[in-house]
This record gives C-alpha cells, sequence and structure tokens, in this order.
C-alpha cells in the first residue's frame, strides 16, 4: 500500500450536503475527489492503480457568508424567484478550506516509479477536477509515499497542528445501545458532551449520572453498562487510553454526511438519454476533528474514508488503518 499527499486550496466548497448537516463536506465528496484522482492516474500514466480511501486534514477553514438561493431559479424562472413565490429558499453554505488530501492505493511498484516521474503534470491536471463543487488549485509538490500501508508516514509529514476528520460514527450505535435511546437522542448526547469538554479544556472530565445511575463522561465515555457483548466491544475501543481523554481535549465532535440511503429500486428514466433515478435520504454520522499528532497515538479509529455501497445503503465510513 502506498500514499500520496495532495497540498490543495478549495474555493466556494459545498458544506451543507445535506438539509441536516452544515460545516463540513460529505464524506463522499472526501472519497470521491480522490477516487477521481486515482483514475486521472489510471488514464493520464496508463497504470493500474486501486483506490483505498483518503483523509482530509485542515489547515485553514473559513465559512463563507450563507446566500438563500430560490429553487425556482435553478430552473431559469427569475421572476418567479425574484418574486420569492412557489418553492421555498434554499440556504447556501459555502467555505474555503486549504489542507491535505492523503490517498491510499495499491499499486505496483513499477506503476508507483511511473507516477513519482510525473508528479508535476498529475499536480496540473487535478487543479481541473473539484471538490464538493469547489474549484482547487495545488499550492506545493506532490508527495509520495512508498509502502505506507497505515498512511502513519504521510500524515506524519503534516504540519502538528493540521487537523484530520477522523470518523466516529460507531460511537453512535454503541451509546444508543446502551442507554436504550435511538440513534438521534445518542449523536445529540455526544455533540453535547463534546461541546462541554471543549470549554472545559484540559480539565479532567466530569462524571454525569443518567438515569440508569451509571456514569457517562464528557466525551461520551461508557461504564458500568448492561450491553451486548458485541456493544462492549466497542465500548472498549470508546474507554481506550481513557487517562489521555480525561487530561487532554482529542478534538471537536461534529455531525457529517456520509451518504445516503435508498427508498426503493433505482428505476429507469429515459430523460437526457436515458439515467437510473431513486428516492433516497441522506445519512448522518459522526466525525471528530482531531489533530494529527493525537490521532497517531490513538488506536482502533480512522481518518482513511471509502465508499462501501451495498443497496440500499450507499455511504462512505472510516477504513480501520490505525491499529
Amino acid at each position: 500500500m502506498h500514499t500520496l499527499t495532495v497540498p490543495f486550496l478549495a474555493c466556494n466548497v459545498n458544506v451543507r450536503p445535506s438539509l441536516h448537516v452544515v460545516g463540513l463536506p460529505s464524506a463522499n465528496a472526501i472519497n470521491g475527489l480522490a477516487h477521481a484522482i486515482v483514475r486521472l492516474i489510471n488514464q493520464l500514466m496508463g497504470v493500474s492503480v486501486a483506490d483505498h480511501g483518503a483523509a482530509l486534514a485542515l489547515n485553514t477553514y473559513t465559512l463563507l457568508p450563507g446566500r438563500q438561493k430560490h429553487q425556482l431559479a435553478m430552473k431559469g424562472d427569475l421572476a418567479d424567484a425574484k418574486s420569492a413565490s412557489g418553492a421555498p429558499m434554499i440556504d447556501d453554505r459555502l467555505a474555503m478550506i486549504e489542507g491535505w488530501l492523503v490517498l491510499r492505493f495499491d499499486a505496483s511498484l513499477s506503476d508507483v516509479g511511473k507516477i513519482g516521474l510525473r508528479l508535476e503534470d498529475l499536480a496540473e491536471q487535478i487543479q481541473r477536477l473539484s471538490f464538493a463543487g469547489g474549484t482547487l488549485e495545488i499550492l506545493e509538490n506532490l508527495r509520495l509515499n512508498e509502502n505506507d500501508d497505515l498512511g502513519n508516514d504521510a500524515l506524519g509529514k503534516l504540519p502538528s497542528y493540521s487537523r484530520l476528520v477522523v470518523d466516529q460514527t460507531n460511537y453512535l450505535g454503541a451509546y444508543a445501545a446502551c442507554y436504550e435511546i435511538d440513534h438521534f437522542e445518542a449523536m445529540v448526547r455526544l455533540l453535547v458532551s463534546s461541546e462541554q469538554q471543549m470549554e472545559n479544556f484540559n480539565k479532567p472530565a466530569v462524571a454525569k449520572e443518567t438515569k440508569q445511575g451509571e456514569q457517562v463522561d464528557e466525551v461520551g465515555n461508557l461504564s458500568q453498562t448492561t450491553c451486548s457483548e458485541d456493544d462492549q466491544a466497542i465500548n472498549e475501543e470508546l474507554d481506550a487510553d481513557k487517562a489521555d481523554w480525561e487530561t487532554a481535549y482529542l478534538g471537536r465532535l461534529v455531525p457529517i454526511d456520509i451518504g445516503y440511503r435508498a427508498l426503493e429500486t433505482p428505476k429507469p428514466r429515459n430523460a437526457r438519454g436515458g439515467y437510473l433515478h431513486v428516492y433516497a435520504e441522506p445519512v448522518t454520522g459522526l466525525a471528530r476533528i482531531q489533530l494529527v499528532a493525537s490521532y497517531l497515538r490513538q488506536k482502533g479509529d480512522s481518518a482513511f474514508w471509502k465508499h462501501h455501497n451495498k443497496h440500499p445503503i450507499y455511504i462512505s465510513t472510516g477504513v480501520l488503518t490505525n491499529v
């Protein structure tokens, strides 16, 4: 396994990928850009490269002012759009993001050598792609890391202040199962706990009473619960390095759009030359904005997002590499 580090600046990135999430681009957009780069490598250099996920590291993030856009304006009916009649307004949220995309890929050593010889050409071609609807600019030279199975070599070369978008969606199921609540309430509790911990930065976590008399600290650690064996295994991951969690802030928990769930079987439509159409609903996961150095010390979490498509679920989740 090898990695490729792409330093970039993306402008006008869509950070409202669904009605439920504002702040981060979709996990599908992160992995989608990586997949587009892998396809570009194969086409440009005549090699055979297999995509194994991508990590997004943030350097600077600027949320641009929101702008309302009438749905009818997208259909060219400007008169109705200006009169604000008909369909409701859409709150369009865009951002400017500077950071690094780290791709994990598999290729033969000869193909890796070919890629290394044409990194400048590749950087020029990548700038023609888009990231969640935003334009891309490559800021520095691309970096190729051979035999970097876990991606730690590439991540270790990033600035210590950069922050990774780390998948924490597995917290939702474990928390919900142990406290007999639904996933939405589990997400709300975990997000509130994260905000409280951020306010008490570098202070010991304060244990709180649950309705069952159990204890849950401000980072969502679980203890003294009556869970199934599978949930207990996940809880052990949640409690890993608990001493460190109680004295250091790992990073903010945030909701992230991870894909969608189809509500029906895809059906053919004849418009625009024919295509498959399906009604679907968005799927929201959980991510942590975590310092690279902190992530490299942790075990069991993943910052590398990869597509997992099995009807009716089409999502991107973390590939466990940091073990």
